[in-house]
């Protein structure tokens, strides 16, 4: 096998290694012009939708963000309030996100059922998917 094939294996296992891991530095800090950027790991926003949602149950509304990335496919932005009473301040969180089922084209979270939880509403086709969200414990 030639060096450039061992090379190419090399780097292939490693990065599938590393993207199955699911780990995430955000605690690398990232300055532009003397100015420290507040969530400089949480990746761009193209074409989002947000929805506000108690992603920790602390009782506080987080945030959502369905990135729709070319074609049908998107991603998942979570940010969690950390402020205290009467101040919002956000926090990228990527285990949040992680936990999120894969949809396509859009997503938004309402409560539908009234049981206290959001449940995601997305595309299907032919119409609207809605995915309910089972209270812990519930399964």
């Amino acid at each position: 096998m030639s060096r450039v094939k061992i090379l190419l294996f090399l780097l292939l296992t490693l990065k599938l290694s590393w993207s199955q891991t699911n780990v995430y530095r955000d605690t690398i800090p990232v300055f532009e012009s003397n100015n420290r950027l507040l969530m400089p790991w949480a990746g761009g926003i193209n074409f989002s939708s947000f929805t506000n949602i108690d992603l920790n149950g602390d009782g506080v509304n987080d945030i959502v963000a369905y990135d729709k990335i070319g074609g049908s496919g998107g991603r998942f932005r979570a940010y969690l309030n950390v402020g205290v009473v009467g101040e919002s301040k956000y926090k990228h969180d990527f285990t949040h996100q992680e936990q999120f089922p894969e949809v396509s084209d859009w997503a938004l979270f309402f409560d539908y059922d009234f049981d206290g939880k959001s449940d995601l509403f997305t595309y299907t086709p032919g119409g609207i998917k809605v995915l309910r969200t089972i209270p812990l414990g519930k399964l």
